[in-house]
């Protein structure tokens, strides 16, 4: 029996304007690659939220996923995707490795308010092109909450 988990989802909220600035969807239950599936009902969800930035963080991979407003249709619109190893953004906040299930979504809320807080100081090198100017910019002093009904019913990967 194949039991689909839903992702813990994380928003960065500007703590200015109050506006989501970027959502996080940690999958622990990914092993390896995040299959297609997945990174297309991301975008989907972005776009109806009007977030236009965003992170898939698996054990293996972070996927860092660009809304690169084409279009204002989805179907027309375009999202640029790279993806960084999991571990060496964990290990670069000296997290360790990534742990399993509850205690791997609770590493991944660690290492983004290390990055809100001081990326400079947690960001490897490698990680840098995938992740500035967006990612970071979104993140800086951002404020984070956990949301429990982010996927409605039909909307999960």
């Amino acid at each position: 029996m194949n039991v689909q988990a839903h992702p813990t989802t994380i928003i960065a909220v500007d703590p200015e304007s109050r506006q989501r600035s970027m959502i996080v969807e940690i999958h622990p239950e990914i092993g390896g690659e995040a299959p297609d599936r997945v990174i297309g009902a991301f975008e989907r969800r972005m776009f109806d939220r009007n977030v236009r930035v965003g992170l898939i963080v698996t054990p293996a991979w972070t996927y860092v996923v660009r809304d690169l407003l084409k279009s204002m249709s989805f179907d027309d619109n375009e999202f640029d995707v790279s993806k960084v190893e999991t571990p060496l953004l964990l290990r670069a906040a000296t997290l360790g490795p990534p742990k399993t299930g509850g205690a791997f979504s609770r590493q991944v809320l660690t290492w983004l308010e290390a990055i809100a807080g001081a990326w400079s100081s947690f960001l490897p090198s490698e990680a840098v092109p995938a992740m500035v100017p967006e990612v970071i910019g979104n993140l800086a002093q951002a404020h984070f909450e956990q949301w429990d009904d982010v996927l409605e019913a039909g909307d999960a990967a």
